[in-house]
This record gives C-alpha cells, structure tokens and sequence, in this order.
C-alpha cells in the first residue's frame, strides 16, 4: 500500500490521480491518495465534487505526519509512466481513466442546466502570468480578442476578477457566474472550477492558456465529450 499527498491546484492533481490509477490497473498496486484540503492551492474538497471511483481511495485530509508518502506534489501522466517503467501513450491513459472522474448530481445538474455554446476561453492570470512568460509560452489579450471576435458567443472560464471584468466589456462573452473581488488565493471555489471545465469543454472551439495544465484538463474532457 503506497500513500500519495495531494497537492498544488485541481488539473495537476486529477492528473496524478489518473497516472497512479493507470499504474493500480496494470501492475495490481494499491495506492491511497490524500487530497490536502490545508494546501491553498485548491480550495476544496474531492468528495464533495466527484462520486467515488471503484476501488480508489480518495480522502479529503491534512498531511499526516505518520506517512511516508510515496509521492508529495503532483506528477504529470508522462513522468509517471517513466518513473514506473510502463509503457502506454499519454492519451490513451487520459481517454481510458478521465472518465472515471464523474460529479456528483448535484454537479451535474449545474453543467447540464447550462446552454451548449460553440466556443470557449480559459484565461490564466494572475501567478500564473511569470511562469507562462518564463516559459515563453504567454498569450497576449490580444489573441484572445482575434478569437472571441470569430464567434457569436464565447464561454469564458477563468479564476479572478479582474480578468472576467476585462472580458465581460465584449458582448458575446457568456460566463456562468459573476466573480466577487477578493483577497483569496483562488478567487473561485473548486465547485466553480469543476464546473467551469465541463461547460468550456462541451464547445467545439476552445482558446486555452498555454502551460496551463486547467487549460490541458479542458481539452481532455473536451476530446471525451461526456456532457452533450
């Protein structure tokens, strides 16, 4: 029994989650995850978002002093793999084990409640705008005007206010809620963002932010279509 602390925002976190339960699948391990519900990171709790996955134990908790964790942080599918000496294709894991991260009904409700619009944006700000630029990998505003002017609407998905006020000035801009200004780390609540993911990942035309791996996760259920 392997024991993996949870850490840093929701994509980087689901994708451990899947790499790991790819590794549970094909060598018979058994891992526990603790979903670090002290990290600010994310701002929320699994099992109150996503119903259980058979065989997979997911606990909303505090790092425990008493565990040796096999892995703090988070992972990326790939280096999962490697780290594991298991051969795959990245997509196909993410095709085979992102479905099995369904909301509860109540989520649900919300995603479905929502109308199918064509095209969507994730607009990444705030900590994130350093590291992208480090990267070289930072979208102007710019770029995304050019993409929501070839629309008739555009979903916006995005995590702070000040962004969703800029964009809200273009009137084919549709965003589910309105964000209130505050001091918090993340702006909106895990709920939101979970939320947020479906709805943008039902278009058929989606904009993301480059090195975003909440960009990377839309993509994926977008390739999955789970919510049409």
């Amino acid at each position: 029994m392997s024991y993996i602390l949870l850490r840093n925002g929701l994509a980087n976190r689901l994708r451990t989650i899947a790499g790991y339960i790819y590794v549970s699948l094909k060598t018979g391990r058994e891992f526990i995850f603790h979903w670090d519900i002290k990290n600010i990171d994310c701002n929320g709790n699994f099992n109150d978002i996503f119903n259980p996955i058979d065989g997979i134990k997911i606990i909303d908790c505090a790092r425990d002093s008493n565990i040796n964790y096999y892995l703090v942080g988070q992972n990326t599918i790939a280096n999962i793999l490697e780290k594991e000496e298991i051969k795959a294709n990245v997509k196909d894991v993410e095709n085979e084990v992102y479905r099995l991260f369904i909301p509860k009904e109540h989520v649900a409700r919300e995603i479905d409640s929502f109308p199918l619009i064509a095209a969507a944006i994730h607009v990444r700000r705030t900590d994130h705008v350093e590291l992208a630029k480090s990267k070289s990998k930072y979208i102007e505003n710019e770029q995304f005007i050019k993409f929501i002017e070839n629309h008739a609407q555009v979903f916006l998905a995005t995590d702070d206010y000040e962004t969703q006020q800029f964009f809200m000035k273009f009137e084919n801009i549709i965003i589910r809620r309105p964000i209130l200004p505050n001091n918090n780390f993340r702006q909106t609540s895990l709920e939101d963002a979970v939320i947020d993911v479906f709805i943008a990942a039902r278009s058929e035309h989606f904009m993301g932010t480059e090195y975003s791996s909440y960009s990377q996760l839309i993509r994926i259920f977008q390739r999955l279509r789970l919510y049409l």
